[in-house]
Formats: C-alpha cells, sequence, structure tokens
C-alpha cells in the first residue's frame, strides 16, 4: 500500500466514524427495524463525499493517538445525532405514558408509542431532515476540524443539560393524551354517579380509547412544528458542543 493510499484510507475511517455515529442517533436510521448493515453502508456513501470535500488529510500521528482522534469523531457524531435521537425517544416515551392511562401493558413500544415515534420520523424527512443532516455533517468540520486532542471537560460541560430541556419539552406531547384520559373518565364517573342506574362505568375504556384518539387528531398537525423545533435545538446545542471541541 503506498503512503499516500494510507493516508486517505486513514482520513476515510475518521470521516466514517463521525458520519456512522451521527447517523446511527439521527432518524430515520435510528430506528430499530434498521439493520446495522444499512446504517453502516449509508454512513460510508456519505463519508466519501466529505472526505472529498475536506482540504486536509489525516493527521500522521501514532496508533495510539489515532485511535484518540477516532475517539474524537465519534463524540463528534454522537453530538450531532443524540438531539435527533431524543426526538424520537421522546416521543415513545409520551406514547408508552398515554398508553398507562390507557391500562394497556407497560410495552416501551406499544401501538400509541410506535405511532408517535412513526409520526415524528415522518415529519422529519417531510422537512427535509436528510438533505439537513448532510449539511451538518459538512458544516461539523468547520466548527470542529480534524484534530489531535480532546477537549478539556470544563469548556463543554454545560452543554450536557440540553438533552434533559429537550426530553422534557418532547415530553408535554403526552400532556394532552394523558388529559384526554383523565376528562373521559371524569365525565364517565360523573355519568355513574347521577344515573347509577345506568352502569356508565363500563363505557369508561371505550370512553377513554375514543378521547385518546380525538387528542391525537389535534395533536398530530403540530407534531410538524415539534419536530422543527427539535431540529433547530439539536443544531444549536450541536453547535455549542463543537465549537468547545474545536478549541
Amino acid at each position: 500500500m503506498s503512503p499516500k493510499c494510507g493516508v486517505e484510507t486513514a482520513l476515510f475511517v475518521l470521516c466514517f466514524t463521525r458520519c456512522a455515529v451521527m447517523l446511527s442517533l439521527s432518524p430515520p436510521l435510528s430506528w430499530r427495524h434498521f439493520p446495522m448493515a444499512l446504517r453502516l453502508g449509508v454512513a460510508a456513501v456519505l463519508a466519501v463525499p466529505v472526505m472529498l470535500s475536506l482540504n486536509t488529510a489525516a493527521p500522521e500521528v501514532s496508533g495510539g493517538l489515532y485511535a484518540l482522534l477516532l475517539l474524537r469523531e465519534a463524540a463528534i457524531g454522537a453530538a450531532l445525532g443524540l438531539g435527533l435521537w431524543l426526538l424520537v425517544t421522546a416521543g415513545l416515551a409520551a406514547g408508552s405514558l398515554a398508553e398507562t392511562g390507557l391500562g394497556l401493558p407497560d410495552d416501551a413500544e406499544g401501538p400509541l408509542a410506535t405511532l408517535l415515534g412513526l409520526l415524528i420520523i415522518v415529519f422529519f424527512v417531510q422537512l427535509n431532515g436528510l438533505p439537513w443532516l448532510a449539511g451538518a455533517v459538512r458544516e461539523s468540520y468547520a466548527l470542529a476540524p480534524l484534530g489531535t486532542r480532546l477537549p478539556e471537560l470544563s469548556r463543554w460541560s454545560e452543554a450536557v443539560y440540553w438533552p434533559g430541556r429537550m426530553l422534557v419539552t418532547m415530553l408535554a406531547l403526552a400532556a394532552p393524551l394523558v388529559l384526554a384520559t383523565v376528562l373521559a373518565s371524569w365525565l364517565v364517573a360523573s355519568i355513574q354517579r347521577c344515573l347509577p342506574g345506568l352502569r356508565a362505568e363500563q363505557l369508561a375504556p371505550a370512553a377513554r380509547h375514543l378521547a385518546v384518539l380525538l387528542a391525537l387528531v389535534v395533536v398530530a398537525p403540530l407534531l410538524g412544528a415539534f419536530v422543527l423545533g427539535g431540529m433547530s435545538e439539536a443544531a444549536t446545542a450541536a453547535t455549542q458542543v463543537l465549537l468547545r471541541m474545536g478549541r
């Protein structure tokens, strides 16, 4: 293998590491039904034009320092994809919380949780999320170019709080669904108290499911704004992290 080929291979591996970690966390490839081979294949396809667009070469370092450089690239990829992963995860958590209010079995990916997660992914794709990802990974090299050292934790430790804020914001999706179940139960209980012979409590499960269905009809169009806001927050937070890592 010629020295030039070895340098290009080292550069490709660095670009591939950043892209692979980012895509593994980003929708739609973060969905567990996508095989890992597909994620790695897409990352490899994305890494080639990214590598060719860089006006730099891989640093000539020893094996130990190159391993640290790979770790740095993986951390940058995680910073790019973590916020988007939280979008889908928060939607699944919101759906699971609403399913608990309906009395359904505790399942991390029940029907309602799966529906909310899929809606978030669909809105992400419809909002040009895939070109947005490609642009984000390219711009990340301007903020955090290839380097050989990891930043001090004190330089970007405050950025670790944004995932919690985003998760809390996205879990607000569950609020109208849970409120719908509470109101439906309260309505059935009130009817039962006023008309005890009607046996309205037998209608409680159907009333809760109908109320959640109506709430979903209202909430679903608003998911696009949630996803767009989540993308903006993810970009802002990733920019802060990358600026600190690029110092």
